[in-house]
Formats: structure tokens, C-alpha cells, sequence
């Protein structure tokens, strides 16, 4: 019988629960027992949830609080030496991910920790917490080792869960070298982190797990044969050490591809294929699994909003039956659900005022009914308004006063206008463009705590009206210095949207930005700012990207100044700007904006310092990561005190 199943499952809660216990934790609101019970109910509403949509096999261990790469680090004890002396517990764990900055009191001293880089988990626009390893790196497992304890809670509740744990090379491999371990080659580190692996699926099996799944996303990606040659020997060690366990490895965001050779020999259980993103692998991962392997078979989107086209994902599905069988079949969304939002249920204004589309959504709880309809079939056949217009714009003139009497009062060279009407970067403009249309709580996961709600491209994309002219020609009124107008970029919105499916996404970008070309991301870029005076300055900001492998790409864009999220990169990604030359001026991050602790001016000058070996002096602009709308007025006004003073005394240093 094929089986419907599951990778992950949000954590968020339906109405973003989650979000709201950890930021009354962060504010001493509620204790961590409070936050602790809190979770257990949360999670137990999930599973239910799963097991009334259908599902055979439910995920358990996707529950976090702020990152389930974070958690894993933690929980193998991959913690950096600059928290190691902070209690066990989630305030630790919250400070890897956003730093900690506690003044000194009579009995504490000062205590101001940098948080872990934070980077986007592939092309999502999600973000995980990069883990960080040292030579001498040393793994054990925690005391209560969080895939255990929570498998026991589902099966508390009379519910068989399948634990799910990242895999021991996608982890080591999206993972960096500590300072103090530069030129570590992370794979060195598998003989020390298997042993703990081999513990880990020991108790999940005591416990009384049949199936684990193993996450290795990045066998979707170009690795090496060495790499390939690793998974190998791997594996076979893994399934070896508990026979009785079996091993689901999990790829997602691409096609296997070549990677596939090790598993018939491996003695893994199944693989799981994301076949959304890449239908064409199927045939030939057929031809690679072994007579006994389970295939489990992404076929619903984890990725977007849109009810899958169930009869293109029947017919998938038909020819793995008839190549293997019902019993060596699994469906499943393409990767988990973590990206997807919880539930209609709280679309209410969506389903009311526009019917139509409603019908064509599918979130995370209507999704696992989808695999669970698929699964079947194969077994048995076929804004609020509580304010008028007037008030909220006599509101917002008074913010961006505020927010340019601010910026003077600090000495800020270039302003920007706060951006208080902008709800979010993205759906501000798909509010102005037809063509978008928003949910009421279609929320995701992005950082820690944060969610995002983004917008649903359904139609073609146009522009009825000005969308920014009002706001920063006012912002410039009220200043002599130079004023910023902020735009989002056409790629941009198209990748931070859940956009249609039915035509290409470089036609939506089309739209978006009237012209693609070739290299359509460049191109969307040029078209959208090459219509300027000779006068106007354009910016472009990038974060949290692997800039090495669209260097050129940025070279052809011919922006004026390049700012780009730098402080949690250790200056590593400044590396491809000299080497492959950049004449164009660049402002890299000094202060990371995810995180509430305020830089000292010695950090940011370090920082500053080290930029200036890899630019020249005249080049360099000194700015935040990123915009500093999540961050309190307090916070920011402290950070950016100490980011001018350290551009001053820069100017002083080079008079």
C-alpha cells in the first residue's frame, strides 16, 4: 500500500504562536517552563493535525523556536567557545542566534556576545544558523537530546511518528570553520560525528522508531565524487550500526542527479526525491534504487500556495507504482512544509471577498490532505480600516519627520525615510500593482521569531499608480541632505512572492520589470534604473548571499554604490571583490540588524579596518547589514551613534 507521508511540518502555529511565546520569553514575560509547555501543546496540535489530514507517517523533531540547524548544532554540541559559559538552556540557545548584551551589575560583569552568522537555507528565503567548527571540534550529544524526547511525546499521544534529523554531512558542509581553525576542511570531521550519529539513531530505535529521516539536502547540488565517495561509506557505517532502523535519506530544491550512485549499496531504507522541482529524475532514480528501496516522492509543492494539479502528480506517481510496486512508495510534499503557511482556516477575509482564489490555495494543513488524496487514489483508484485615510497619512508624515530628525540629529551623511507606511518590502509594492493578491494569515517562517506573509502573484503584474513619489519627495522637503528613495527590485519581489505556476517565472519577472533577457535577474535590474538622470545615484543591496558565485553578475548590474550584509561573514566575502576587481563603491555591513545587542565603536572599526584592506578608502560607505525596521528606536539610535563615530574618525585618520 503506498504510503502518505510527510517531511516537516511548520512550527509557527497557525496564528503564529510561536512567534508570540518566544518574544514574551525574550521580554520576561513568561518563563521557560511557561515557553516549554507552551511548546509541547503546539506540537501535539500538529501531529493531530497531520493525523486527521490522513497522513501515515508524521515528522517529528521539525519543532523549534528559533532554528532546527541551531537546535542540531546545540544538540551534538557544536556551541562556539564565546558562549560555552552560559547555562544550558534557551536563553544559550537564543544568544548563539541573536548575541546577548547585558550591562554589568554589582555581582555580573559586562557581558556583549556577536551572534552566529545567519545565512538563506539554499534559494529559500529562509534563514538557518551557520554552525561553526573548530579543529579540535569535539560532539557529544546533549543530556536530553530533543529528536528523543519528542518522538516520546507523540507516542505519548498514541501517535508513530518519524523523527527527523539533519544529516551528518549536510551538516558539517553547511557549516564554516571557527576564527580560530581557519583552513579546516569541514569533511575532516566525519570520523568524530558519526559515533555521536550511531548514538543518536540508537535511542531513537530503543525508543521505538521504525523509520528515521535523514536529511541531506545537499545532494541536490554539484558535490565532488570524494563528497559522493563519503555519503557512501557513510551510510553503509550508519545502517550498519542499527540494523533494525530504517533510513529514509531526504533530498529537496534539485535534481539528485549523478549524486544517486551510492544509494542501491548503502543499505538505506528509501529516498525521497523532490519532484516538483526537478519531475524529469524519475526514471533514472528508478533505475538507480535498489529491488528493495522505498521511493518517496515529492510531488506536492512545499514551496508555494497553489493546489497541486493532482492529475500531472497521479501520473508521477502511476509510474513509480508500476516500476516498484505500492509497497516501495511514498508521497510527500517536495521538501518540508516549514516554507509553506499553516492553514485556511484563518483566511477569512480572503474567502469572503475573493472566493475564486481561495479555491485555488493550498497551505500546509490543505497540502497534507493533498498527499494523503494522492496516496488514496493510487490505493484504491482514482488590512483591518479601522482608520480613514486622512489620520493614516497625517501618521505616517509624522514618523518620517521623526525618522529624518533622527538621522540629523546622528549625522548621518545619506537618509533614508523609515519606510513607516511599508508594511513589508515586498507586499507594500504588491498592494500597488495588480495582478497580487494578499492573504489574511499566510504566514511563514524567515529568522528566529520572525515570519513574513508574501504576497500571491495570480495575474499579470502592472502598475496603476505612483507607488513612492508621495513619501520620499516629502522625506526630501524636510532636509538638505540627500534622501534615499527605496525601491524593492524586480527579482526581489518575484522571489519573496508566492507566484503562479502556470507560466514561466521569468515571464511574472517580465512584468515585474517590462524586459528579460538571457541573464533576466541583470536585466530586470538594468531596465528598472538605467531610465535615471546622469545625477541620480543608485544603490542596490544584496544580504546574505554567496556573492562568489554572481560576481560578474553584480559587475554587470553597474550600480553606483553596492551595500551588502557583511559583519557576520568574517570579511570572507570582500575576498571575490579583489580578487575579481570592483571599481564601483560598496558599503559591506559593520553591525548585524537580526540582533538586539548594540556594536561597540572598537568592533565596528575593526570591522572597517579590515574592509579597507580589500577597498579603497575613497570607495568605502559605512552602513548596517540591512534595513532597520525589525529593530527598536533605542537599540538603533545607540548602534548608529557608534557607526558615525567610527566613519568619522576614519575621515580623521585619512585628512
Amino acid at each position: 500500500m503506498v504510503q502518505a507521508t510527510n517531511l516537516g511540518f511548520p512550527r509557527i502555529g497557525g496564528q503564529r504562536e510561536t512567534k508570540k511565546l518566544v518574544e514574551n520569553f525574550w521580554a520576561g514575560k513568561i518563563t521557560e517552563q511557561a515557553l516549554d509547555e507552551a511548546a509541547v501543546k503546539l506540537r501535539a496540535e500538529n501531529w493531530k493535525l497531520q493525523q486527521a489530514q490522513g497522513l501515515s507517517q508524521i515528522p517529528s523533531g521539525d519543532f523549534s523556536f528559533y532554528d532546527h540547524v541551531l537546535d542540531h548544532s546545540v544538540m551534538l554540541n557544536v556551541i562556539p567557545q564565546r558562549f560555552r559559559h552560559l547555562a544550558d538552556g534557551h536563553e544559550r540557545n537564543f544568544a548563539i542566534g541573536r548575541g546577548i548584551q547585558k550591562a554589568a551589575t554589582e555581582t555580573q560583569e559586562k557581558v556583549d556576545i556577536e551572534a552566529q552568522e545567519m545565512k538563506k537555507w539554499f534559494d529559500t528565503n529562509y534563514h538557518y544558523i551557520v554552525p561553526e567548527f573548530e579543529t579540535n571540534q569535539t560532539f557529544h550529544l546533549s543530556a536530553n537530546v530533543k529528536t528523543v524526547q519528542e518522538f516520546n511525546e507523540a507516542k505519548a499521544l498514541g501517535i508513530h511518528t518519524r523523527p527527523v534529523v539533519l544529516g551528518p554531512i549536510s551538516f558539517l558542509l553547511l557549516g564554516k570553520a571557527a576564527k580560530n581553525s581557519a583552513g579546516l576542511d569541514l569533511i575532516t570531521l566525519l570520523p568524530k560525528v558519526l559515533p555521536v550519529y550511531e548514538e543518536l539513531l540508537a535511542q531513537l530505535a530503543a525508543a521505538g522508531a521504525d523509520w528515521v529521516q535523514i536529511d541531506e539536502p545537499i545532494l541536490a547540488l554539484d558535490i565532488s565524487a570524494a563528497v559522493v565517495a563519503h555519503f557512501s561509506a557513510t551510510y553503509t557505517r550508519l545502517t550498519a550500526a542499527v540494523p533494525k532502523l530504517k533510513i529514509l535519506i531526504a533530498t529537496y530544491f534539485g535534481r539528485i542527479g549523478d549524486n544517486v550512485s551510492f544509494i542501491k549499496d548503502s543499505g538505506v531504507a528509501g529516498l525521497h526525491i523532490d519532484l516538483v522541482r526537478a519531475p524529469e529524475q524519475l526514471k533514472d532514480v528508478i533505475s538507480k534504487i535498489s529491488q528493495t528501496q522505498v521511493l518517496s516522492l515529492g510531488l506536492i509543492d512545499g514551496r508555494n500556495i497553489w493546489k497541486t494539479n493532482l492529475s500531472a502528480a497521479l501520473k508521477l506517481a502511476e509510474t513509480a507504482v508500476a516500476a516498484l510496486g505500492s509497497e516501495r512508495v511514498f508521497i510527500a510534499p517536495s521538501c518540508s512544509l516549514l516554507h509553506a503557511p499553516v492553514t485556511l482556516r484563518f483566511e477569512k477575509r480572503l474567502a469572503s471577498k475573493n472566493p475564486e482564489l481561495f479555491d485555488w490555495l493550498a497551505y500546509s494543513e490543505e497540502k497534507c490532505k493533498e498527499v494523503h488524496v494522492l496516496a488514496h487514489a493510487l490505493n484504491h483508484g482514482v488590512d483591518s480600516g479601522e482608520i480613514d485615510a486622512a489620520t493614516y497619512h497625517d501618521f505616517i508624515k509624522k514618523e518620517i519627520a521623526f525618522c529624518v530628525k533622527e538621522q540629523e540629529e546622528l549625522k548621518i551623511d545619506v537618509l533614508v525615510h523609515g519606510e513607516a507606511e511599508r508594511n513589508d518590502m515586498v507586499a507594500y509594492f504588491g498592494e500597488r500593482l495588480e495582478g497580487y493578491i494578499f492573504s489574511e494569515n499566510g504566514w511563514i517562517a524567515s529568522y528566529g521569531s520572525r515570519c513574513v506573509r508574501p504576497p500571491i502573484i495570480f495575474g499579470d503584474v502592472h502598475r496603476v499608480n505612483p507607488m513612492t513619489i508621495t513619501e520620499t519627495v516629502y522625506a526630501q522637503s524636510l532636509t538638505s541632505k540627500p534622501m534615499k528613495g527605496m525601491l524593492t527590485g524586480p527579482v526581489t519581489c518575484l522571489q519573496w512572492s508566492f507566484v503562479r505556476d502556470d507560466v514561466p517565472r521569468s515571464v511574472v519577472c517580465t512584468q515585474l520589470a517590462l524586459a528579460i533577457r538571457d541573464e533576466w535577474a541583470v536585466d530586470a535590474f538594468l531596465l528598472s534604473t538605467t531610465g535615471v538622470k546622469d545625477t541620480t545615484i543608485i544603490h542596490t543591496h544584496m544580504c546574505y548571499s554567496d556573492f562568489q558565485d554572481i560576481f560578474q553578475a553584480i559587475v554587470r548590474m553597474d550600480a553606483d554604490v553596492l551595500t551588502i550584509e557583511n559583519s557576520k561573514s568574517d570579511m570572507r566575502i570582500l575576498g571575490a571583490f579583489k580578487t575579481y576587481g570592483y571599481s564601483a563603491e560598496i558599503g559591506p555591513g559593520v553591525f548585524d540588524i537580526h540582533s538586539p545587542r548594540v556594536p561597540s565603536i572598537q568592533e565596528m572599526r575593526d570591522r572597517a579596518d579590515a574592509m579597507l584592506k580589500y577597498i579603497p578608502k575613497g570607495n568605502l560607505w559605512i552602513n548596517p547589514d540591512c534595513g532597520l525596521k525589525t529593530r527598536g528606536w533605542k537599540e538603533v539610535r545607540e548602534s548608529l551613534q557608534n557607526m558615525v563615530a567610527v566613519a568619522e574618525a576614519l575621515r580623521a585618520a585619512s585628512a
